[in-house]
């Protein structure tokens, strides 16, 4: 009687639902780590845009907050009094416009630099650019001083924030909220809105509310 020899190996349907298994099991995997990877990039780029928010309104705030309370002398207007206590006229302390979205939407006099840390003291001229197109707010920060006649373009732009879809500016003046400033008195205080607008389709809101110090409401006489 001859014995049987046995066989070692897989059949080909074991081959199968072995793949099978592991096409299974390698879909379930992938399935999950994506899922979690879409969560985990807008949460991760919210809290970027949530930082950058956050450093955008304590800079702005803190120039506001200090904004002088007086239109700045011109140079000329300086040298004609001839150093008498006489506060000549001037360019207005604030000037703010968001409606058209491009260019200089904030320009004002502070006594306050944009950072703890910029290093830059006494009476400074800011501007605020918006550039709608790519998304970008920058700014240019210079010393004001009544000997020299700052250039309206002087000063370099530097970024302040990416990422910006749009950007509105309102002026509260007492009694109403106001679109535009161009005034040489200060406002009672200045909101500011902006829309981020994320590289994931990420949308992200941040508004903040800055008094201004300086500002005393009008005496009115009967």
């Amino acid at each position: 009687m001859i014995g049987r020899t046995q066989k070692t190996g897989f059949t080909l349907l074991e081959m199968l639902l072995a793949v099978t298994l592991v096409v299974l099991i390698v879909s379930m995997v992938y399935g999950t780590y994506r899922a979690t990877l879409q969560t985990v990039q807008p949460a991760r780029e919210k809290g970027v845009l949530t930082r950058q928010a956050c450093a955008l309104f304590t800079g702005m705030a803190r120039q506001i907050s200090g904004l002088y309370p007086f239109a700045a002398p011109s140079a000329a207007a300086v040298r004609q009094t001839e150093n008498r206590m006489i506060q000549p006229a001037g360019p207005a302390c604030l000037i703010g416009d968001s409606r058209q979205q491009q260019g200089k939407i904030l320009s004002l006099l502070t006594t306050t630099g944009i950072d703890a840390g910029d290093g830059q003291t006494g009476l400074l001229r800011v501007e605020y650019r918006f550039d709608a197109a790519a998304g970008v707010l920058s700014y240019r920060q210079q010393r004001w001083l009544p000997t020299e006649e700052p250039t309206p373009d002087g000063g370099k732009d530097r970024p302040l924030a990416h990422h910006i879809k749009s950007i509105q500016l309102e002026f509260y003046d007492g009694k109403t909220w106001l679109d535009c400033w161009h005034n040489t008195e200060v406002p009672a205080a200045v909101r500011i809105q902006v829309d981020f607008q994320g590289e994931s389709s990420v949308s992200l809101r941040r508004e903040i509310l800055v008094p201004v110090p300086c500002w005393h409401p009008k005496e009115t006489h009967g």
